[in-house]
């Protein structure tokens, strides 16, 4: 996997998307999220949980103070584990640049709960949108341990996920924000 390039205008627009982020998006079943259907449209429009909202404004605000942030975050697809670093920095004029490279990528068995095209029940799970620990009652578990234990494969339906933020990672992202 090639690193993936965006870039947000001081509006939080996104201005620009390399090839490896169409690339990446086709790949993934993301095809309303290419470079023609997102530039021009506001980052947060793609953001829907109110506290990751609020942890990439804060980290995007610490950016445009001249802070450059290396972040470490896990996007996973049905049959394979990523870990991956995001760079942020600042570009000229208040242009804020994004780039994701990977560290490790991992082959795991097929797990449809990961696959974003298929029918799920009502019942939500959270997922942590940096980790991919799921919150299932009142713990937070590793992806592959959750499915195990509360036995979310063999469900009828899987259940839909709602991506937040673990105790973990909201104490690592806020670590970058604090002080500015």
């Amino acid at each position: 996997m090639n690193a993936i390039e965006y870039q947000i205008d001081e509006k939080n627009n996104i201005i620009f998307v390399n090839e490896e982020w169409d690339r990446f998006a086709m790949d993934n079943y993301g095809e309303g999220i290419t470079s023609d259907k997102i530039i021009g449209k506001n980052l947060f429009d793609f953001i829907a949980n109110i506290t990751v909202k609020q942890i990439y404004l804060d980290l995007i605000a610490k950016v445009r103070k001249g802070n450059v942030l290396l972040i470490d975050f896990r996007c996973d697809a049905t049959t394979c584990k990523r870990f991956l670093q995001l760079t942020m920095k600042i570009e000229n004029r208040n242009i804020v640049k994004f780039t994701s490279k990977a560290k490790e990528i991992l082959s795991q068995d097929y797990l449809n709960i990961l696959a974003p095209t298929i029918i799920r029940s009502k019942e939500l799970i959270s997922m942590c949108s940096w980790c991919k620990k799921i919150k299932v009652e009142t713990e937070w578990e590793e992806l592959e341990h959750a499915i195990n234990k509360y036995n979310l494969l063999n469900q009828m339906l899987p259940p839909s996920l709602t991506h937040t933020k673990c105790e973990e990672c909201y104490e690592q992202v806020n670590s970058f924000i604090k002080p500015f």
